[in-house]
């Protein structure tokens, strides 16, 4: 008899195990609920990590598989001009010179860029200081990159930029003096981490 002492319920759409203690109850709709003893509240039900595709996941499981992961955002240009005229690369790549109006898009999430960094695949020029600045609605960020025109690799590592969704970003460039001839296929990288 004590094994029928903690089971109550009827064979419908709707049953219930447990008497004293959190039950589980199969709703008309065909929900599975766990329900508190005196089926006034939902209950806690805990679980371990899911192996099939169709077990039930708990919390910390989703959480860690659902947390907010880098992405990447590219700027780049064929190349600059050797002119100190501030310059604007292109979002992604396209294969002609920077342009000297301003080329911006809006993010659509809150976030922050980090990590920028410059690629000139062929370098050239004089050996002056090329600057790469993030903007963020038209206003300089403290993610910038200053590099010799005949460097090939540069990068800050260390400073960021936060954004709200509908801000507008763009890439400067600019130069103190003329570098004589423009490094070329110019690529500019950042993470983006919402």
């Amino acid at each position: 008899m004590a094994l029928y002492e903690n089971i109550r319920g009827t064979i419908s759409a709707l049953w219930q195990l447990g008497l004293s203690r959190a039950q589980f109850k199969s709703t008309a709709t065909g929900e599975l609920e766990a329900r508190n003893s005196a089926d006034s509240a939902y209950a806690i039900m805990r679980g371990a990590t899911p192996v099939g595709a169709d077990d039930l996941t708990p919390k910390f499981y989703v959480d860690s598989a659902t947390a907010a992961v880098a992405s990447m955002q590219l700027w780049g240009n064929s190349g600059l001009t050797a002119s100190t005229t501030t310059r604007y690369l292109s979002p992604g790549c396209t294969d002609d010179t920077a342009h000297t109006t301003i080329t911006e898009f809006r993010v659509t999430r809150a976030g922050t860029f980090s990590k920028m960094r410059v690629r000139h695949n062929t370098a050239s020029g004089n050996g002056n200081s090329i600057v790469y600045t993030l903007l963020v609605n038209g206003v300089a960020s403290a993610l910038t990159v200053s590099m010799a025109s005949t460097a090939s690799d540069g990068s800050d590592l260390v400073n960021t930029a936060a954004v709200a969704v509908g801000d507008l970003v763009s890439l400067q460039v600019t130069k103190a003096a003329g570098i004589a001839s423009s490094p070329s296929d110019i690529v500019v990288s950042t993470e983006f981490d919402a």
